[in-house]
């Protein structure tokens, strides 16, 4: 048995309470007044308490129902890998084209990767941008600890904004074509490119990146800017040039750069590449640790020009690229698979503990001192 919220745990303390109100009950001896009492002299020998428990039943019982709650609260479930072995639960991106889900071999465990997790038997949930990994999170702790998971989305998961979550197996990624209709994605995005005159090889890689881009049917425009002209960064930039960029910028702003980022700012993988990101004001600056001139390895084409797409522009331009050639990834994951969660037994804990307060009130109330 393994505790989804082992902290809980620490409630158990709570168990010592009726222990130590029951040692604290007496029962009260009556007091005789007599005149005699008066003569006689106080014993020197100390008092010895015995601690008697009074009402053990009632003891056991409250201490039972505290400990009930607190295995309840701890989450716990019992680990079996072989679950669900053979099964595979499909999730579907509300944004994806009726094609591709019709194109979808029918299944039983087939839900729309949307909060709650809705059957796909249900009508098309609203695209909500940005809960994509928590409803894959909660997939993976609803799943069976044997089944697998399939995504399919118009949208990679290199490019979902947000935190990666913690899972508990792999998981495979399809891309499939989107439908506009549900996510309408914007058109004729501008990048800026602002460079010195000394950093022409930097400033023609960045162009052959935007033609990367063209080639996947993207309309981008790119605009050449001397650094002494820009006086607002009001579309993604790209910047080349030692001079620091204006502090007016357009919300959710970002510059790509590949000057160094301070060293308080740690060092991130992003799809292959090394880059640091931090904030300086209202400016979301992606420093990429290699360069932007380099030609091997992860800088090479097309999968720097990818991740260039995902870092300056969002999630949103994602959907609207060529996805025939995109083949199905996995996502590793994160912790060890024996420790996916199976079978859930909180409730049961639950149950007991209504039984035990059940239980509790008829033995206080017989307890109770008739008067």
């Amino acid at each position: 048995m393994t505790f989804g919220a082992p902290i809980a745990l620490a409630g158990g303390l709570a168990c010592l309470i009726p222990v130590l109100v029951h040692l604290r009950q007496r029962p009260e001896r009556p007091r005789v007044a007599a005149a005699i009492t008066f003569f006689v002299r106080a014993d020197s020998r100390p008092l010895r308490r015995r601690w008697v428990i009074q009402h053990l039943p009632l003891l056991l019982t409250r201490t039972g129902l505290l400990a009930m709650i607190t295995l309840w609260l701890a989450q716990p479930y019992i680990d079996d890998p072989d679950a669900g072995a053979g099964q595979t639960w499909t999730l579907v991106a509300p944004d994806a084209s009726d094609d591709a889900i019709g194109a979808i071999n029918a299944a039983d465990n087939m839900f729309w990767l949307a909060p709650g997790l809705p059957p796909i038997e249900t009508p098309r949930p609203a695209f909500i941008e940005g809960t994509t990994w928590a409803s894959l999170w909660a997939a993976d702790q609803r799943a069976p600890a044997g089944a697998a998971i399939t995504v399919l989305a118009p949208t990679t998961a290199a490019a979902m904004t947000g935190v990666r979550p913690v899972l508990s197996r792999e998981i495979t990624w399809t891309r499939v074509a989107a439908d506009t209709t549900v996510a309408p994605r914007p058109t004729s995005p501008q990048l800026e490119l602002v460079t010195d005159s000394d950093r022409a090889d930097s400033a023609a890689r960045i162009a052959d990146v935007v033609d990367a881009w063209r080639a996947t049917g993207l309309d981008i425009a790119l605009s050449v800017v001397p650094p002494d002209e820009v006086k607002r960064l009001n579309h993604p930039t790209v910047w080349l040039s030692d001079r620091p960029w204006p502090p007016d910028a357009a919300q959710g702003a970002v510059v790509i750069t590949d000057r160094p980022a301070p060293d308080a700012f740690p060092l991130t993988i992003e799809g292959g590449l090394f880059v640091h990101q931090y904030r300086s004001g209202g400016v979301r600056v992606v420093s990429v640790a290699d360069g932007l001139a380099a030609t091997s390895g992860p800088m090479a084409l097309p999968a720097f020009a990818d991740q260039l797409l995902w870092l300056a522009f969002g999630e949103a331009l994602w959907s609207a690229r060529a996805t025939s050639d995109v083949p199905p990834v996995s996502l590793q994951p994160r912790v060890d698979p024996k420790r996916a969660p199976a079978r859930p037994i909180g409730d049961g804990f639950l149950m007991v503990a209504l039984g035990l307060f059940a239980l509790e009130r008829i033995l206080a109330y017989r307890a109770a001192p008739r008067r």
